[in-house]
């Protein structure tokens, strides 16, 4: 199972999962808010300490956060596979620079802080 952590408060973050919901045909992704019981307990089962402000992507023992994150996350839907080897061609340092940036911001851009609701069809793939 695949799992992607992210902050369920941010409207930015909900517009990208419900993005990924909206193209990821084959279901391969899961979704928690980085807030959740669920993931409070993946962190304890795993001794993990991470920042709530980051994207974080799971997939068995592989676990990675910021701009990592979101090109494993983004090579999960078909047709963005191939996205990897170009976006891994860029440094971290240069990448997460740039995440982070977006993420001390992400909430000042935001008009609400109202977290979207999830169409029925699609709960059965949040934890």
């Amino acid at each position: 199972m695949i799992i992607v952590a992210f902050d369920s408060d941010c409207l930015m973050c909900n517009g990208f999962v419900i993005w990924l919901l909206k193209h990821d045909k084959q279901e391969r992704l899961t979704f928690t808010a980085l807030n959740s019981a669920y993931f409070e307990t993946l962190c304890t089962e795993r001794k993990l300490t991470i920042k709530q402000d980051s994207l974080i992507f799971i997939s068995g023992s592989n676990i990675a956060v910021e701009s990592t994150a979101v090109i494993e996350t983004l090579r999960q839907i078909k047709g963005l596979q191939y996205i990897s080897p170009l976006a891994y061609a860029l440094p971290r340092s240069l990448r997460d620079t740039c995440y982070r940036f977006v993420a001390r911001r992400r909430k000042k851009t935001s008009s609400s802080s109202a977290c979207p609701i999830i169409p029925p069809q699609w709960r059965h793939r949040f934890k």
